[in-house]
């Protein structure tokens, strides 16, 4: 693999004091056996898609796993979603579901990652605003 991470993992604190912790791995060589799987976890319990069985479940304490979407009704992961909700919220002047905002701060996280990596120390993503300025 060379130079290329096939693990990565961080851990941030949010502006809100919450503490994140973020892995990834691309140790699947071939994508008919692909793992893509994304959970969110808190003190209330957790979800989880997987974006290769099309599922985003809710799992809450002492009940039964939720399932919020599955493959047959054709939403879970469609292919040309984000284009056409782009489309969608020029034509009838909608927001987005997913504002810029939070693109942007996932811009700024990833700025800051690297950036402590290279420094090997904390950064904050203050200093990516102001080395914008």
């Amino acid at each position: 693999y060379g130079t290329v991470d096939v693990s990565d993992s961080l851990s941030l604190e949010l502006g809100d004091g919450v503490l994140a912790s973020v892995a990834a791995t691309g140790m699947v060589p071939l994508h008919d056996i692909r793992v893509e799987r994304c959970a969110a976890f808190g003190s209330a319990g957790h979800v989880q898609l997987d974006a290769v069985a099309e599922t985003l479940t809710l799992q809450l304490p002492r009940e039964a796993p939720l399932v919020l979407v599955d493959p047959q009704d054709g939403t879970a992961n469609p292919l040309l979603a984000p284009a056409t909700a782009l489309v969608h919220c020029r034509m009838t002047g909608e927001e987005p579901l997913v504002p810029g905002a939070f693109g942007a701060s996932v811009v700024e996280a990833t700025w800051a990652a690297a950036e402590s990596a290279r420094r090997g120390e904390e950064v904050d993503t203050a200093s990516w605003r102001k080395a914008a300025e």
